[in-house]
């Protein structure tokens, strides 16, 4: 494909002239010209050509390179190719992909762990729990120096919010205030030492929602416009990350361009987020879809990149498809499962804004081959978020500080909760608006004919407002007045003799 050519002579000129400062040029007919850089760089390029399969993947190319040096000069610039070929994405840990496709592949830009002669730290934890919930850590420190580091120790400090609870039995733990420190000791070249440990987190601190859509009773504000094409975004039941209808745009095989647009929304709280769910399936870096926010109504849009903070967008999209530079955005596949994104809404902090959802295709004739290719987006949400996150840090006997790693864990909201206390297909449930201002619309049918109690209970447990009416099979709306109603969360329950069934509510 087109630019794959140039990306591999650049590659190769970097490691030529990568030999070229540690061995010198030499002209061809100089005696010493093999002792020379630019010599062995390019007979490392060309016993790669002979070694490398047919059909050759950037990875490919890179590995018979290595073997070549392996097989003239024993392996001594493994670390120095290594380093070169990462620095342009072909790292340690790359993938090809398909030799015939010039955009399934994968970057890495790191070189070959052995080749950073370090002592390493990784880190991960529960990536999201409910407030309450247990967080796991769990701790890999490797040597890569090649020596024996005695004494090696970490810390991490433990958010504020959090309570430790155990760690594992192959290390010692020590809690000092709000730091833990844990005892590995001595540790060979190549050792690695890995160890889990257990938070609580305050079953009080919970992110709040502010806003929370589930599309489940209609698209109610929300605005769909074509920018090219006719492949509307629209609600659909083909698949939903909660209850069973969500937003979808398809992927078509010619030029398109299509928005979803929220209703405006002040933006507030502490740590203002913007989470969605979404699942997505179209061709790699061709078509694919962004998110965009405008604060002046909707005249001007501005993308929204370095602005997630978890599951951002998956790589960069072909200037062809919109024109524009350097973008971003979904594309690929995420596996046949809805992935929940966060975007950190501070910058528009007390101003009100506008969120739309951005997708196209390009004119190439080409689809993924997936299940339902296109973008879902379910259960939009703004909250005030709760996240924990600390840098656990390994040092030598010494003392000396040597490397960290930081991992985030978010607290979720009560989100979309619908609590059922029976059959849970007893009642079929819908509520309109939510968010709520003079009234809320109710839904609600049961499979038997009986009496119910619909009542609405605020966040301190004080009951606002109550009505009784007759259920059955049929569905049907009872409207509530909500008017006198203050602003903020409510639960609003429908209680029978065979049952009973709770939902949040907002009004603003």
């Amino acid at each position: 494909p087109h630019g794959v050519g140039e990306i591999w002579a650049a590659t190769l000129w970097d490691l030529y002239w990568a030999f070229v400062d540690v061995y010198g040029w030499k002209d061809w007919d100089d005696p010493d010209f093999e002792e020379s850089g630019n010599y062995k760089a390019m007979l490392l390029s060309m016993d790669g050509m002979k070694i490398q399969p047919c059909q050759p993947g950037y990875i490919d190319g890179r590995d018979a390179i290595l073997a070549a040096d392996e097989i003239n000069f024993d392996g001594i610039h493994q670390c120095m190719i290594w380093d070169v070929f990462a620095r342009r994405g072909l790292g340690f840990f790359a993938d090809q992909g398909s030799s015939n496709s010039s955009t399934d592949g994968v970057e890495s830009f790191e070189s070959r762990p052995q080749c950073v002669e370090e002592l390493k730290i990784t880190k991960t934890a529960t990536d999201l729990v409910k407030a309450g919930e247990s967080v796991t850590v769990e701790v890999t420190v490797t040597n890569h120096r090649p020596e024996t580091v005695n004494g090696v120790y970490v810390t991490d400090p433990i958010p504020s919010g959090l309570t430790f609870e155990s760690a594992s039995n192959n290390v010692t733990a020590t809690v000092n205030g709000n730091t833990v420190t844990f005892e590995i000791g001595d540790m060979e070249y190549e050792d690695v030492v890995g160890f889990t440990y257990t938070l609580t987190s305050d079953v009080n601190n919970a992110s709040e929602t502010v806003i929370i859509n589930d599309f489940e009773s209609g698209s109610g504000d929300w605005g769909v416009a074509p920018i090219e094409g006719v492949n509307l975004w629209q609600l659909s039941s083909d698949a939903a990350y909660s209850g069973s209808i969500s937003f979808f745009v398809t992927e078509t095989d010619t030029e398109s361009d299509q928005v979803l647009i929220s209703p405006a929304f002040t933006v507030s709280g502490d740590n203002p987020t913007m989470r969605f769910w979404h699942r997505y399936e179209s061709q790699p870096a061709a078509d694919a879809g962004f998110v965009e926010v405008s604060n002046d109504g909707g005249f001007s849009w501005v993308l929204q990149n370095s602005a997630f903070i978890r599951n951002g967008y998956t790589g960069d999209v072909l200037y062809g498809t919109f024109a524009i530079p350097s973008l971003q955005g979904f594309s690929g596949s995420s596996n046949g499962e809805f992935i929940d994104s966060y975007l950190d809404l501070s910058a528009y902090a007390g101003q009100e804004i506008q969120v739309r959802f951005r997708f196209g295709s390009d004119a190439d004739g080409v689809i993924s081959s997936g299940e339902s290719p296109g973008w879902f987006v379910d259960d939009f949400e703004i909250m005030d978020l709760v996240i924990y996150g600390s840098d656990a840090c390994v040092y030598n006997g010494d003392g000396e500080l040597q490397n960290c790693a930081g991992a985030e864990t978010v607290v979720d909201s009560d989100g979309i909760s619908g609590v059922i206390d029976g059959d849970p297909d007893q009642f079929t449930l819908g509520i309109f608006p939510n968010p709520a201002d003079q009234f809320v619309n109710v839904s609600i049918s049961s499979k038997n004919y009986e009496n119910a109690s619909i009542s609405m209970v605020s966040v301190d447990g004080r009951e606002v407002l109550r009505q009784n009416v007759d259920l059955g099979p049929v569905q049907q709306i009872v409207k509530l007045n909500t008017s006198n109603l203050p602003t903020g969360f409510y639960v609003l329950q429908i209680e029978t003799a065979s049952g009973a069934i709770s939902e949040k509510i907002t009004i603003e």
